[in-house]
């Protein structure tokens, strides 16, 4: 018996993506409004912010927008509804988040496509590919090991002496090499099957270390959409990934743009020719960390909210760090965009404030909290 005729499919797609996304943008509220504390980060210097009583409305717009796709087809209402998205994501960078990436990726076919047929299902198939097989090649290293590994073995098995969780080290590398397995077994029929079983089991465990551990809560509505993408674009899909047997033009451009962004673009993320983050480079503990310090004279000039952000540092004395993911987390509910570029762009901000530019360093950790290796400027760098 067949599971779903792949139209059924793209339409299954077009009903799950705005549900996922509404989600996330619930959980993120603060993040898609302009009247907050944490800094627009715009693409494009300059890019316009609208008056406060016009921004606000727009994540409304948006959601409303979204649940109107859940039972709207039309390709004109999609194009308007991409319009406004984009122009949110150009607004601020810190709206780039992984899985934002992934939804305005899989809303452009609906804006595209004039009817749903199975030419379209390579376009969204590759997309999950590529998320699979760069997020498991950018794990392999020390860093993800000694990092997130070595936490999900305290917040999962509940070992707390490091000795014990250090031995225990070498298992970590079976996480990416499970993630880049999926991703090839999800290209043949064959292994489809299998590759299912094992993404939702990944994503279980993800999903339990997340919770346990009280950690990135955003990202507990996209790995039940990664589930629910892998069901229902693979099982008992008997498409395969023959390029050359895709009929449609649109379909064709769809799908070289799908290998472009993501299967060849994220390749470049680890030379910085491309974002970390729109590689799904993900949870690899190398992305580094990113702090604004300043010395303590300084700190009475800076908004009082920012209080529980700041750290003491024990070397140089008389400095505090702006931890910028602590600060993003707890206002935005999303990490730090991973980029030097984005400190820069908010290092400025502070560079134009009351603060003695003298007083002020921008830092981007590479090695837990050591210098050594650091990347270390002033106002001088930021744009």
């Amino acid at each position: 018996m067949k599971f779903l005729t792949d139209e059924k499919r793209i339409v299954a797609l077009r009903i799950g993506v705005p549900v996922f996304f509404i989600v996330g943008i619930l959980m993120s509220y603060k993040l898609w409004h302009s009247d907050r504390l944490f800094p627009l980060l715009p693409v494009i210097d300059g890019f316009p912010v609208l008056p406060t009583s016009i921004d606000s409305f727009l994540p409304i717009l948006l959601i409303a927008g979204l649940a109107v796709g859940i039972f709207l087809r039309k390709r004109v209402f999609f194009i308007g509804l991409l319009a406004l998205l984009l122009f949110l994501l150009l607004q601020d960078q810190m709206r780039w988040q992984p899985w934002v990436y992934l939804y305005f990726c899989m809303l452009i076919p609906f804006a595209v496509a004039q009817t749903y047929t199975k030419s379209l299902l390579p376009f969204f198939q590759i997309l999950i590919i590529g998320v699979y097989f760069w997020s498991g090649i950018y794990k392999i290293g020390p860093g993800f090991m000694e990092e997130t590994f070595d936490n999900m073995l305290r917040e999962l098995l509940s070992f707390e002496n490091p000795d014990t969780r250090e031995r225990f080290h070498f298992l970590g590398y079976l996480i990416p090499l499970i993630e880049v397995l999926i991703a090839i077994g999800l290209i043949f029929r064959k292994t489809r099957f299998i590759s299912i079983l094992a993404a939702i089991a990944s994503h279980l465990i993800i999903l339990t270390y997340l919770i346990k551990a009280d950690h990135n809560s955003i990202v507990y509505p996209w790995n039940l959409a990664m589930i629910f993408f892998v069901i229902i674009l693979f099982f008992k899909s008997e498409n395969t990934l023959n390029f050359a047997k895709i009929p449609e033009i649109h379909s064709k451009i769809l799908v070289r743009l799908a290998i472009l962004f993501y299967i060849l673009l994220p390749s470049l993320a680890s030379i910085g020719l491309w974002d970390k983050y729109l590689s799904f480079k993900l949870y690899s503990g190398n992305n580094g960390t990113y702090m604004i310090g300043l010395d303590m004279t300084e700190v009475r000039k800076i908004d009082r909210s920012l209080h529980p952000y700041l750290w003491e540092v024990d070397e140089p004395q008389g400095k505090y760090w702006i931890y910028l993911s602590k600060w993003s987390i707890e206002e935005l509910n999303v990490p730090f965009y991973p980029e030097i570029r984005m400190l820069k762009q908010i290092g400025s901000t502070y560079c134009k404030s009351d603060i003695s530019p003298e007083n002020l360093e921008f830092i981007q950790f590479n090695n837990g909290f050591k210098r050594e290796g650091a990347v270390v400027f002033g106002c001088e760098a930021c744009r």
